[in-house]
């Protein structure tokens, strides 16, 4: 696949490997408590998701899309409380804030 460049940030290789993984077997709440345990943030991760789920589009892999756009609202809480992945309600602001800093010289991707 190679390098793939979306919303200021670099989704490498091994990264959409990951996302192919967990998207075959279905543990993408899995990966997102993965990289929360690797030190990602919240709003980092929902990125994640979000680069993913536009390669998946481009890609017109509608069901794999649909589940990603799933797995986006349950990181931001947007969904039944027993479908929530984090405690805290992950709201606009801090998305866009997020981005933001990937736009910043010497921004850190974990950052959130």
């Amino acid at each position: 696949m190679g390098i793939v460049r979306l919303f200021n940030e670099i989704m490498t290789p091994a990264m959409a490997k990951r996302f192919e993984d967990a998207l075959a077997s279905g543990s993408l709440r899995q990966l997102s408590a993965e990289l929360s345990a690797e030190g990602l943030s919240q709003a980092a991760i929902y990125h994640q998701f979000e680069s993913f789920a536009d390669i998946v589009e481009r890609a017109g892999r509608t069901v794999d899309e649909s589940e990603l756009y799933f797995a986006m609202e349950c990181i931001v809480g947007y969904c039944t409380p027993s479908n929530k992945w984090f405690d805290h309600y992950l709201t606009n602001e801090e998305i866009y804030a997020y981005r933001s800093s990937l736009a910043e010289p010497g921004a850190s991707v974990n950052a959130g």
